[in-house]
């Protein structure tokens, strides 16, 4: 079978059909892909950018910690200090 028509045949029946319904659902359906891709990546930056908001915090309360332990090291070393 050989088309001697050059497959315009082919193409005046095909043209519709694809842009009747194939490229709007191929648009519908990586637009969704999209915005759902987009979605996921905010709500993991979200996730992220909390997490390292509370270790931060984490960090900060044990350098006070440390910070206060360091200062009040002549109290502590009285404490434990048993010359007597």
């Amino acid at each position: 079978w050989e088309s001697v028509d050059g497959n315009t045949y082919q193409i005046s029946i095909l043209t519709p059909v694809v842009n009747g319904i194939v490229v709007p659902a191929v648009s519908i359906a990586l637009g969704t892909m999209t915005a759902t891709t987009v979605s996921t990546l905010r709500q993991r930056q979200v996730e992220i950018r909390n997490l390292l908001n509370s270790e931060l915090c984490t960090l900060d309360i044990m350098r006070a910690a440390i910070t206060t332990l360091r200062d009040d090291d002549f109290e502590l070393e009285s404490l434990f200090d048993n010359t007597e």
